[in-house]
């Protein structure tokens, strides 16, 4: 059992250089960067849209009393 530890322990076929490690790192960390700007920037204009209808809402209604009369409300904020 040592000697198979000794062994896999010694063995460097399978060795990761530093220098492909820090390539792959530095593409992995690009590539996310990219990533999460593009994923703030369509968040943002989700937001902006939300925002926009909300604005829009007409918040006015009428109703009409039992006396005939029509009675309003405008909404002041609405242009």
């Amino acid at each position: 059992m040592q000697r198979i530890a000794h062994a896999l322990w010694q063995d460097e076929a399978g060795f990761v250089v530093s220098a492909e490690l820090a390539l792959v790192g530095t593409i992995a960390t690009l590539g996310m960067v990219t990533g999460l700007a593009e994923a703030s920037s369509n968040v943002h204009n989700e937001l902006h849209d939300v925002g926009a209808a909300v604005g829009s809402l007409d918040q006015s209604f009428s109703y009409k009393k039992t006396s005939g009369e029509v009675v309003s409300f405008v909404d002041s904020d609405h242009r």
